[in-house]
């Protein structure tokens, strides 16, 4: 079972101050404290939100150290002792005390834990310090669970002031993390979980489940590197989120149309201008499919990059040497293509070695290695992959007709006669 753990920045100047917890789910009384941690520990377990915290965990400067004793005694609460752990911090006045700020608060926080933040005392650096240390802990700790972080506002007057929820402002964190590395990386992954996370019942709501499908299946199609599927895909996804977001998650994003239509560009990058595929394959589609690649390469995806590379070459073959342009997609015709691309005469061989190449690279790439592969140089592959790309994709058009001759071959014609071999087998009789 996980610990909960709420952890703060201690400040100098100790003040008695109401709170209140904000956006309370019933009205309550106030509870009066100097720190406002404690505050929220009382009011969370007065409004049934939350049992206390098995452990407090305080940042503390050599000044704020001295509080010690009031702190520890602060969290004993109705004869409850809430552990207290205290770890020394620097004043953060320059990059490196922050960094060594950030390094030693993550360092104190421990394994499989859910995390209360509050930003209220401190350093003025604390939000930004906790705010980053979120996004570390995201990376390298996920076992760490951020739950929570919370600001008090201590009001200068009688009157309560309120302790605020900044977890919208993690998940906008969240989002944009997710949002960034679909983008990056085209792998929906962590955008999907945070979907049917933020979406509750997800699978049961229509529009949800939807927009789930229509981004898995985009992703499905960049992986398996099909680029009519992924026009497609992208197409379906972009409509779908033309709709709109679906209400389940309206409520639950924050500024979320804005930040789904970030996602809308991504896709729209796939979609022909024409809005489908084409029947006969013409220079456009080559065009969009050339930046496909480039996207892929962009993207790091060398592998998928390499063999749709390949396919391109067969493309780029049929479109300047096929009469028949309407059955691009035809097995018949791109084996056609194929076989002039590997037997036809070239009149760039330049050319024509880097297309083979190109070749080469995908076959053993796609082999994953299991051939020998001594040519295939791992610490070169992305440079070399991009290199014959540009060579190849800027090729002129009239270095891609290729002479070739598929005419039956007459038969061979004989150099003897029969007669020649009725008397070769009476010599040998002789004999």
């Amino acid at each position: 079972m996980r610990q909960r753990v709420i952890i703060f920045m201690l400040g100098t100047e100790p003040r008695k101050a109401q709170y209140y917890l904000a956006d309370a789910p019933v009205d309550h009384r106030p509870v009066e404290a100097t720190l406002a941690p404690v505050a929220l520990v009382k009011l969370q377990k007065q409004l049934g939100i939350a049992d206390y915290p098995d452990k407090a965990i305080v940042l503390v400067t050599a000044k704020a150290r001295e509080r010690e004793q009031e702190v520890r005694d602060a969290f004993v609460i109705d004869n409850v002792r809430i552990p207290v752990e205290f770890i020394d911090i620097p004043l953060g006045s320059n990059r490196t005390e922050l960094r060594q700020i950030i390094e030693r608060l993550l360092a104190g926080i421990p394994d499989n834990c859910e995390l209360v933040i509050d930003v209220t005392h401190g350093l003025r650096a604390s939000p930004f310090v906790f705010s980053l240390a979120v996004q570390y802990l995201s990376l390298v700790n996920p076992s760490v669970a951020v739950k929570e972080m919370y600001y008090g506002m201590s009001s200068q007057t009688e009157h309560p002031g309120p302790i605020v929820n900044l977890s919208p402002f993690l998940d906008m964190l969240e989002w944009v993390y997710v949002m960034r590395v679909f983008r990056d990386t085209l792998l929906p992954t962590r955008l999907m979980q945070k979907i049917r996370s933020s979406a509750d019942g997800a699978q049961d709501d229509e529009p949800s489940r939807r927009l789930l499908s229509r981004l898995e299946l985009f992703s499905v199609a960049t992986e398996a590197a099909l680029p009519v599927e992924m026009a497609r895909t992208a197409a379906a996804l972009r409509d779908e989120l033309k709709r709109g977001l679906p209400e389940r998650l309206k409520g639950s994003i924050p500024l979320g149309e804005r930040l789904f239509r970030a996602l809308e560009d991504v896709a729209s990058e796939f979609i022909p201008a024409s809005g489908d595929v084409p029947e006969e394959l013409d220079d456009a589609e080559l065009e969009r499919q050339a930046k496909v690649i480039d996207k892929l390469l962009q993207h790091g995806r060398v592998v998928q990059a390499l063999g749709l590379m390949y396919e391109w070459c067969t493309l780029k073959v049929l479109r300047h040497n096929s009469n028949n342009l309407k059955d691009w997609r035809d097995k018949s015709e791109q084996e056609a293509a194929k076989k002039r691309l590997a037997m036809g005469q070239w009149s760039n061989e330049g050319l024509r070695e880097k297309v083979e190449k190109i070749g080469y690279l995908r076959n053993n790439l796609h082999h994953y290695a299991q051939r020998d592969a001594r040519d295939v140089r791992l610490d070169r592959l992305y440079k070399d992959a991009e290199e014959l790309w540009n060579s190849v994709k800027n090729g002129r058009d009239k270095d891609w007709v290729i002479r070739f001759d598929d005419s039956p071959k007459p038969p061979k014609r004989l150099t003897r006669t029969l007669g020649d071999e009725l008397r070769r087998a009476q010599r040998s009789q002789r004999r």
